[in-house]
């Protein structure tokens, strides 16, 4: 209980924190929010999402990890994204490993035990399917707004082309995915087998 009280303090300062500063940031340049990294954009979608999927205090403590590690990476914040040439890679493996534990813990609760290979295939070909969603967007802000999300940019030169950068996108996705699903299956195998002993 010490625990679930605690993370949702954390997520409320976390969450709000992302609120005050999204308005900071739209009071200093009211076109940001356009970019594809807002704060006040996450906020909004991140409020919209938790009153829609009713998210635990651990699935949104992970959701918003995920978008403060994006934050850090926009070139408004400390532009980790075009300074170190491997944070879009990481942030590939990390942060669709993040939303995939979301997705396996919901589903590990909604599916039988019974259907074990579904539930996990399910989560792969969700979660990379959302991937390969966020790219098309990406491609699409491009053609739009002439951002640059696809690529890969450092100190304003391409030093990757944009269908190698999407490519390596979806692989360290699928990475990143495939070991939170083989981590969760080894954690449920032996603390099944732990009640079993006892």
């Amino acid at each position: 209980m010490e625990v679930k009280r605690g993370l949702k303090i954390i997520d409320n300062i976390l969450l709000y924190a992302m609120l005050a500063g999204g308005i900071l940031f739209l009071l200093r340049n009211p076109g940001n929010i356009l970019t594809p990294p807002s704060l006040f954009s996450f906020f909004a979608l991140l409020f919209i999402l938790n009153k829609l999927f009713k998210f635990s205090e651990l699935e949104l403590f992970l959701l918003l990890i995920n978008v403060y590690l994006h934050i850090l990476g926009d070139n408004t914040t400390f532009g980790l994204y075009e300074r170190w040439f491997y944070y879009d890679k990481l942030m590939h493996f990390f942060s669709w490993a993040l939303i995939a534990i979301v997705v396996i813990l919901r589903l590990d609760r909604m599916i039988p035990k019974k259907y074990k290979l579904e539930k996990y295939l399910l989560a792969f070909f969700s979660v990379l399917g959302l991937e390969a969603l966020w790219e098309i967007i990406e491609y699409f802000e491009d053609i739009i707004f002439g951002f640059r999300t696809q690529g890969v940019y450092i100190n304003g030169v391409m030093v990757m082309n944009t269908f190698t950068d999407t490519m390596y996108d979806m692989t360290f996705t699928a990475l990143g995915i495939l070991t939170v699903l083989v981590i969760f299956f080894i954690y449920k195998k032996y603390s099944r087998k732990e009640k079993l002993e006892k």
